[in-house]
């Protein structure tokens, strides 16, 4: 049985090769909402929390999304003088630590 974190990432892989008909159906389904950027938080959100199916956590993912929000979010992680851009950067430091630790 393979491994719970290999699966998460090999189905996220999947989404732009053997999965990109269900990709693309998952991107004109939800017009308003970044799905790479919205995948991106799903993938962190599973790394951590254990789900069987993929593609139904992703289809309620994608329901409890909110555009706006995740426009203003977005905007706000991409500009590096916010603290949310710093928060960011930190959080990522602190995740890439966790995960050498993990693997060790």
């Amino acid at each position: 049985l393979e491994p719970y974190k290999n699966r998460v990432s090999n189905f996220f892989e999947s989404l732009k090769t053997t999965e990109l008909a269900w990709y693309n159906e998952l991107k004109s389904a939800y017009p308003a909402i970044d799905i790479d950027f919205a995948l991106k938080r799903a993938k962190l959100w599973l790394s951590s929390n254990y789900k069987k199916d993929f593609k139904k956590f992703l289809m309620n993912w994608m329901s409890k999304e909110n555009p706006t929000i995740q426009i203003e979010q977005k905007q706000q992680e991409d500009n590096p003088d916010s603290e949310e851009y710093l928060k960011k950067v930190e959080l990522q430091k602190a995740f890439k630590k966790m995960q050498e630790n993990y693997e060790r």
